[in-house]
């Protein structure tokens, strides 16, 4: 690993944020996370690698009030192909919901 992908690591990990980034190649609201920071794991309770073998384990921790403008906030970045941010409440592992703003950017191909 270079010094710039180590450094930019280093503050992506050391970050009060949560970092991801997903595969929407299965569609919107069930990509594949092919990276998430640790920092998931401490506002949720649930390890980051179970991001990436559940593939709908967010969605499923989004308040089901919330859930739908959600789902429009996520297709209007599609389709506009600009960044949206989105606020919800999200549960954790112990059931308690928190809520979440989380500004979501698309890498388009």
């Amino acid at each position: 690993m270079d010094e710039t992908t180590q450094a930019l690591q280093e503050l992506v990990e050391s970050s009060s944020e949560v970092f991801y980034r997903v595969s929407t190649e299965q569609g919107l609201m069930h990509g594949r996370v092919v990276f998430v920071s640790r920092r998931a794991e401490t506002l949720t309770g649930y390890p980051c690698g179970e991001f990436a073998t559940h593939p709908s384990l967010w969605a499923s921790l989004i308040h089901p009030d919330d859930l739908s403008l959600v789902m429009a906030t996520t297709m209007q970045m599609a389709e506009s192909g600009q960044p949206v941010t989105r606020e919800y409440r999200l549960k954790d592992r112990d059931g308690n919901f928190r809520w979440m703003e989380d500004r979501v950017t698309p890498d388009l191909d």
